[in-house]
């Protein structure tokens, strides 16, 4: 199965379907023969996983230029290309084309296309549910995602169960001392200052605070995590001010 599906692959993008070719040292009549192939499923399935990763290096090198520059529109074809290969080499439910499906809900998000963006973001969770596992860190990833779509589209009460699942996620991956965690604590104090319930997100603010100040290296921390948290700390009760930083958001794998 894998096999056929890495000849399919090969006839696809020789035929310049997506407008990709098979790089020229790829021999395929010597790939061809049995002697040549990995022999276990394992080593088939590491050579395909290398071969996508090829496959889409420039395409991906090129969405992150765009988004760079704030390109996002520009952005989509070779995000969509990169999608579509990885699919095509590694079926539709692998870690890889989750990473696919994520950036490419990035960049809806990112011109506002919300419709778009959700259920990308929600097939990529799905399968990091199924091929990592419900406590995984790029679960907790995916989580984030969407609950920062919802917050976008003031769907506040579908936001705030992802965001705290996320964060039980990261304190059981990190650890209750990391900085992952203080930007979930912070995400989840910025959605309660939304919902006017300032006592609870000063409540999560304080030890996000204490985190970084604390118990985190300096050099370990996101360039002006700390100014932002002291500034989102100042601003928890509406009568302090006007001011209201937005969620730092660190998780978009």
């Amino acid at each position: 199965m894998l096999w056929n599906r890495f000849f399919v692959t090969v006839s696809y993008f020789v035929n310049g379907t997506v407008g990709y070719a098979i790089p020229q040292k790829f021999d395929l009549s010597e790939m061809a023969q049995a002697k040549t192939l990995p022999k276990s499923r394992d080593n088939k399935l590491d050579f395909l996983e290398k071969l996508s990763l090829m496959m889409t290096k420039k395409l991906n090198e090129q969405v992150k230029n765009y988004s760079q520059h704030g390109k996002y529109q520009q952005a989509l074809v070779p995000a969509e290309r990169a999608l579509t290969i990885r699919e095509t080499i590694l079926g539709g439910e692998h870690p890889f084309v989750a990473q696919s499906l994520n950036s490419l809900a990035e960049l809806y998000s990112q011109i506002g296309e919300y419709v778009r963006a959700e259920p990308r973001y929600r097939r990529a969770l799905e399968i990091r549910r199924k091929t990592l596992g419900e406590d995984h860190f790029e679960v907790a990833a995916s989580l984030n995602n969407l609950a920062k779509l919802y917050v976008a589209t003031g769907e506040y009460a579908r936001a705030e169960p992802r965001y705290r699942r996320a964060l039980d996620i990261l304190i059981k991956h990190f650890g209750e001392e990391h900085f992952e965690v203080a930007a979930s604590l912070n995400n989840l104090a910025e959605l309660d200052k939304k919902m006017g319930e300032y006592t609870r997100a000063e409540s999560l603010l304080k030890p996000a605070l204490d985190i970084q100040t604390k118990n985190v290296a300096e050099e370990e921390r996101p360039y002006g995590f700390l100014d932002h948290l002291e500034r989102a700390f100042q601003t928890a009760s509406p009568v302090q001010s006007q001011e209201q930083p937005q969620p730092l958001l660190l998780m978009t794998h």
